[in-house]
C-alpha cells in the first residue's frame, strides 16, 4: 500500500525508459534494452535512491524496455516498499491516457512515478508545468523529446485525482548515467 502523503507535498517522476535495441523479427513491445540501457536503468535507480526520489506507486508500461529499465532501476531500492501496476495502456500512451492513470493510481501516494514512453511523457510534462513557478532553466531545456532513462521531477499540492494542467511545478529534467 502507498505511504500518506506529506501534508501539501506531492511528487510525480516522469521517467523514459533507457536505450533499447531494434533486433530483427522483434515486436516494438518486445524490444529490449541494450547494454548501455541496462547501466543507464541502474544508474536510474541509483540517482533515484541517492536523490531520495523513492516511489510509493509505480506505473510500468507493458512494453519490455519500459518494464525492464523499472526492474534494473527498482534493485536500488530494494527496501523501499513501491506498489506497482504494471500498465498495457502505458505502452505509446499520450499525455491524457497516463495523466488518467496517474489520477487512477495515485491515491494517497507522496510521490508518483511513470516509467513509460515518447512522445507522451514530454508532451505531459510540458503540459503539466506552470511556467509561472517551474524552474525556467529546467522548462526551457524540456524539449519536445527528451533522452531515455531521463527523469522529469514535478511537485504539486493538490491531491493526485485533482491534477491540473498548467498546475504543477517542473523542479528538474535529469539524465543519470554511467
Amino acid at each position: 500500500m502507498a505511504a500518506t502523503a506529506r501534508r501539501g507535498s506531492r511528487r510525480l517522476l516522469i521517467v523514459r525508459h533507457a536505450k533499447a535495441g531494434y533486433p530483427d523479427g522483434v515486436t516494438d513491445h518486445d524490444r529490449p534494452l541494450t547494454e548501455r540501457g541496462e547501466r543507464d536503468a541502474v544508474a536510474l535507480g541509483a540517482w533515484l535512491a541517492a536523490e531520495r526520489l523513492v516511489p510509493d506507486v509505480a506505473l510500468v508500461s507493458t512494453a519490455a524496455r519500459a518494464s525492464g529499465t523499472w526492474q534494473l532501476a527498482s534493485g536500488a531500492l530494494a527496501d523501499a516498499e513501491v506498489e506497482v501496476h504494471v500498465e498495457r495502456r502505458l505502452y505509446n500512451a499520450d499525455a491524457d491516457t497516463v495523466l488518467e492513470l496517474v489520477r487512477e493510481h495515485g491515491g494517497d501516494a507522496h510521490t508518483v512515478a511513470v516509467f513509460g514512453h515518447e512522445p507522451g511523457l514530454s508532451t505531459l510534462a510540458r503540459t503539466l508545468a506552470d511556467p509561472d513557478t517551474s524552474d525556467p532553466q529546467e522548462l526551457a531545456g524540456l524539449s519536445d523529446r527528451f533522452p531515455t532513462a531521463g527523469v522529469v521531477v514535478m511537485r504539486q499540492r493538490s491531491e493526485w485525482a485533482d491534477t491540473a494542467l498548467g498546475g504543477v511545478v517542473l523542479s528538474r529534467v535529469v539524465v543519470p548515467r554511467t
